[in-house]
């Protein structure tokens, strides 16, 4: 098989999945509850999983100040959002 083929094939059963992942998310309850929660926090936990063992690599300042501002424009957005919806 082509690199080409086998890339439409790898987009194929990526789509496949995702149609049943869908239905099956549906179908099944505890996950129609929590799902969306799952999904982020697994998520989450890669991207930081993966940033940090960065950080550690890597010397200077910038790249841990750039994560740890994030981090608290997020927590701030989320405060000032929570005050605004009462």
């Amino acid at each position: 098989m082509t690199r080409r083929g086998r890339a439409v094939a790898s987009a194929a059963i990526l789509g496949a999945a995702t149609v049943l992942g869908v239905l099956v998310t549906d179908g099944v309850a505890v996950l129609a509850a929590h799902g969306l929660a799952l999904s982020a926090g697994v998520t989450i936990y890669v991207g930081a999983s993966n940033l940090v063992p960065e950080f550690q690599g890597k010397p200077g300042w910038r790249l841990p100040a750039a994560f740890f501002l994030g981090a608290g424009g997020f927590f701030a957005a989320r405060a000032l959002l929570a005050s605004v919806a009462g």
